[in-house]
């Protein structure tokens, strides 16, 4: 299942959140609309008993 949705923001005023689910695993990617490169990786993973961990990896 993957979820496309534009957003603006004062960091990235032109960019698309891709979010990936796979079981408890969220991955999303932040992409530039006009480059159409990756800005930065946002890893969710899901516990029962604990708060979402996030790892996010720049790629600029």
């Amino acid at each position: 299942k993957q979820v496309i949705c534009s957003f603006n923001s004062k960091n990235l005023p032109r960019s698309v959140e891709i979010l990936q689910g796979n079981g408890a695993r969220v991955k999303i990617t932040l992409y530039d609309v006009e480059m159409n490169v990756p800005l930065a990786e946002s890893c969710f993973c899901f516990d029962s008993k604990k708060n979402p961990q996030r790892e996010v990896i720049d790629l600029r």
